[in-house]
């Protein structure tokens, strides 16, 4: 704020740095959960910002950042609005194979997977081409974890041997990465375990779900020890799946 009134007074109220501190001051905002405030600065620093020929991904980013603060405010309808039109910005000044473009295609799915739950296809769509993009730069972690994205939509339309498929990938990825948080690989086992399950790959899931457990995450744990012991059961493994339902009850 003291930098944005040192800018207005050297400057003028219309200069690029009055709008990057516009900017700047919104970016915090959204980050401390105050999303109408940074609408605010934002608004003001789009205006400037039009004007700005030579530097026309500013305005790209302002409305990328105006559509963060509406998705904080679950208006995923009005924030995907801005999504959209950030990204023809983006790909009409040829920043296709930018990070920013393939942030955008994710987020623009991640908010269609909100407006409409039921379509998996058009978040599909957008998952898939920030994918491609995301590859191209060798992004392997955000790879990874639209590789998650997609295979939690497949799962949601029941699609368990395409959700497998993907779940796969990304625990590639993070194996290649060598990704040490224990959560995040015993939710994608435990992911991959069910989807095992529902597919009728008892002994595949049971694997996966052993290896979730073996993380040690006390939470994921009890729900991994659930699973297996549905995936037991459904192998005619009765014993077996008591000593599983057993042991969460001894847990709690």
């Amino acid at each position: 704020s003291a930098a944005l009134t040192i800018f207005r007074n050297i400057h003028g109220s219309n200069h690029i740095s009055v709008k990057n501190s516009l900017f700047n001051i919104a970016v915090c905002l959204n980050s401390l959960g105050s999303p109408g405030k940074a609408r605010n600065y934002l608004d003001r620093a789009y205006d400037i910002a039009l004007n700005d020929r030579e530097n026309v991904t500013s305005t790209s980013e302002i409305l990328f950042h105006k559509g963060i603060s509406l998705k904080i405010e679950k208006d995923y309808k009005a924030a995907k609005k801005h999504f959209d039109e950030a990204l023809q910005i983006k790909l009409s000044n040829d920043y296709h194979g930018s990070p920013s473009a393939a942030e955008i295609y994710e987020i623009i799915a991640d908010s269609e997977t909100e407006i409409n739950p039921s379509d998996s296809e058009t978040p599909e769509r957008n998952y898939t081409e920030c994918l491609r993009l995301y590859t191209h730069l060798n992004d392997h972690k955000k790879s990874a974890c639209v590789h998650n994205k997609i295979a939690l939509l497949h799962m949601k339309q029941n699609s368990y041997s395409k959700a497998i498929i993907h779940f796969e990938k990304c625990l590639l990825m993070n194996k290649i990465l060598l990704v040490e948080e224990k959560m995040v690989i015993a939710e994608l086992y435990i992911n991959l375990g069910v989807a095992h399950d529902h597919v009728h790959s008892f002994s595949k899931a049971i694997s996966c779900l052993d290896l979730s457990i073996g993380c040690n995450i006390p939470m994921i744990s009890s729900k991994a020890l659930i699973c297996k012991g549905r995936s037991l059961s459904k192998a005619t493994q009765y014993r077996e799946a008591l000593e599983c339902f057993s042991e969460v009850l001894e847990k709690h």
